[in-house]
Parts: structure tokens; C-alpha cells; sequence
């Protein structure tokens, strides 16, 4: 899946500004209704809680995380989502730190396939999604030190299909 690398930053380089204007300040309903209540609920944000926000895009649910009370590392593989999301995220900077880094790297986790799609109708460019097992991921996850101790799938549209899957992982001491 390597040979996606390149391809899929361009994709995410094109869609930046596209997804910051549609996300804007408060991101979508998808987002708002269907990612953020039961993330909320498995974290349980508690002031001075450190958090990992991984693929952060413009910084929505960073600056939620933050407001629950969080210090965060937010990071994504774009430039350009980062740039938007230190400019939209200005007023919590002293609590966030907003890094470029690429979470399909092999030391993130391994890629079973990958394919194109659009998430957000009408954005300039498909990009890559990649599709990896839980045991994969998951697998990478209990390697370094780190439990699975609550699960959620929210489904959207077809109550038989979830569309989201929330995982909240704890490090061991």
C-alpha cells in the first residue's frame, strides 16, 4: 500500500481548504451527531485528560476535546488541514499542539487494501481510505502497551450498519 502514500497526500493537499470551508467552526451533522457523542461518552474527558486526536483535519473535535477540559496532540497527515487547524484553533493553542504526521505509516499500523471515495459530497478530489483489520489495528494498539476498554458501533441510515466505530484505548502505567 505504500505506493498510495504519495497519491493519497495529494488527494488530502486538494480536499484541505474544500473540507475547512464545508467543516467550517462546529464541523458537520455527521460529525456532530453521529462521531462526537459516543466519542465523548467512551473518553469521559477529564479536566487535565491527555489526548491523541488522530487525523484532526480542521481541528473541530479538538477544540471539543479541549473545552471538555483535555490537553491534546492533534495530528494530520496534510499540511494544509494542519495550517487550517492552527488558524481555526488559534484561541486553544496553548492546550493543543497541531503536528503533520502520516498515520498510515507502518509504525502506526499495517494497510490490509486500500480504495477511493468521497466523503464529503462534491470535494475536489477522492481520496484513499484504508481498510485494515481490528486485529491489525487493534493488534499494533496491545503491542505497545495500550487496552481496548470500550466499544461502540453508531449506525446512521440502516440501524444493521454502523458507520462509526469508537474504540477508547487506555495506556497501561
Amino acid at each position: 500500500m505504500r505506493d498510495t502514500h504519495e497519491e493519497s497526500l495529494q488527494a488530502w493537499e486538494g480536499n484541505a481548504d474544500y473540507w475547512d470551508a464545508r467543516m467550517g467552526d462546529h464541523s458537520n451533522t455527521f460529525h456532530r451527531l453521529l462521531v462526537r457523542p459516543p466519542t465523548e461518552k467512551l473518553l469521559g474527558i477529564q479536566p487535565g485528560d491527555f489526548v491523541l486526536d488522530i487525523a484532526c483535519g480542521n481541528g473541530n473535535f479538538t477544540q471539543r476535546l479541549v473545552e471538555l477540559g483535555a490537553r491534546v496532540v492533534a495530528f494530520d497527515y496534510s499540511g494544509k488541514m494542519i495550517e487550517n487547524a492552527r488558524r481555526r484553533r488559534a484561541g486553544v493553542l496553548d492546550k493543543t499542539e497541531f503536528v503533520v504526521c502520516d498515520a498510515t505509516d507502518s509504525d502506526w499500523y499495517l494497510s490490509s487494501c486500500v480504495y477511493k471515495g468521497e466523503a464529503l459530497l462534491g470535494q475536489p478530489v477522492l481520496h484513499n481510505y484504508y481498510h485494515r483489520s481490528l486485529q491489525e489495528i487493534l493488534g499494533t494498539a496491545f503491542a505497545v502497551g495500550f487496552v481496548l476498554d470500550a466499544f461502540v458501533e453508531t449506525a446512521d441510515n440502516d440501524p444493521e450498519f454502523p458507520v462509526i466505530v469508537t474504540m477508547r484505548l487506555k495506556k497501561l502505567a
